[in-house]
């Protein structure tokens, strides 16, 4: 297949990438990428697609890194902070001794960013709830 796309354009590139995520993430990611080669115009699509891509596969610092990729070239790209405040999420942790939960960084940020750009988006309701459990009581 990667012989195949090497004559293809970034359109079809994409298209491809997407058709292989599911089940053949690495072809998908190279699809990506040379979609991204081909036209630099599509570098944000082709970086979100990727971060969606790796998100889907439960990769989320691949997903963090593709989606910070993605927002550097556009970073009014909502979907694309929705992913990495998940992905930065999955990295919480609980202090076994003394309970305390500790987020990554970014991700309060990344999530008030989705909520600006698309406060009544689809993902919307999912991450006011998130925001909302991350608040410390009485706040």
């Amino acid at each position: 297949m990667i012989t195949k796309m090497h004559g293809m354009k970034a359109s079809q590139l994409i298209a491809a990438g997407n058709a292989l995520s599911a089940k053949h993430l690495n072809k998908a990611i190279a699809a990506y990428e040379m979609a991204a080669q081909r036209d630099p115009g599509t570098a944000a699509t082709v970086y979100f697609d990727e971060a969606v891509a790796y998100f889907n596969h439960s990769l989320p610092d691949k997903t963090i890194a593709a989606a910070t990729r993605c927002l550097q070239l556009n970073p009014k790209l909502a979907d694309a902070w929705y992913f990495k405040g998940m992905s930065l999420l999955s990295k919480t942790t609980t202090d076994s001794a003394t309970g305390t939960i500790t987020y990554a960084s970014g991700t309060a940020e990344a999530f008030q960013a989705y909520l600006k750009l698309k406060p009544s988006g689809r993902y919307a309701p999912t991450v006011k709830s998130i925001l909302s459990a991350m608040r410390p009581a009485g706040k």
